[in-house]
């Protein structure tokens, strides 16, 4: 997912659907740190 993002993009570019809170926390940590090279922002919503 992060090789499509466009980092000077300020829109959504993505959508990723957990079952629990703490699964899309986990979700976040993991593509925060895929991310992170390539300035891509994450937020558990």
């Amino acid at each position: 997912m992060c090789n499509f993002v466009d980092p000077r993009s300020r829109q959504v570019q993505g959508l990723v659907l957990v079952p629990t809170r703490e699964l899309a926390q986990q979700v976040q940590r993991e593509l925060s740190l895929i991310g992170r090279d390539r300035g891509v922002g994450v937020v558990a919503v």
